[in-house]
C-alpha cells in the first residue's frame, strides 16, 4: 500500500516495491517448508489457489491444512487473498 502524507499545500505519495516489501518480510517471518514451496510457486505463476497448493505438495496435506498455511501467510503479511469463495486465490503482497 502506498504511504500518503499531506498538509495544507502538498501531498507526498510513497510507493513501495512489492519485491522489496516481500524481501523485508521474508527476513523477519519464519515459514515452514510447505509455505516456502508456495512462495516459489507464487514467484513463478503470480497466484495460487488452495487446490493448487494441495497439488503442489502432491496431496501430502489436506485442504484444511493448506487453508491454515495460507491464512498464516496472510496473517504474517506475506500474501493476500483475492476474491472469495470458489474463485478465491492468493498473491504475494
Amino acid at each position: 500500500m502506498p504511504k500518503i502524507k499531506s498538509d495544507r499545500y502538498t501531498s507526498i505519495v510513497t510507493i513501495f516495491s512489492t519485491k522489496d516489501k516481500f524481501v523485508e518480510k521474508k527476513e523477519i517471518v519464519e515459514l515452514n517448508d510447505r509455505q516456502r514451496k508456495a512462495i516459489e510457486f507464487l514467484k513463478e505463476k503470480q497466484k495460487i489457489t488452495n487446490r493448487e497448493y494441495v497439488n503442489l505438495l502432491q496431496g501430502a496435506i489436506s485442504g484444511d491444512t493448506a487453508l491454515n498455511d495460507l491464512r498464516d501467510m496472510i496473517k504474517k503479511g506475506i500474501i493476500s487473498l483475492k476474491k472469495r469463495g470458489r474463485n478465491s486465490y492468493y498473491v504475494i503482497r
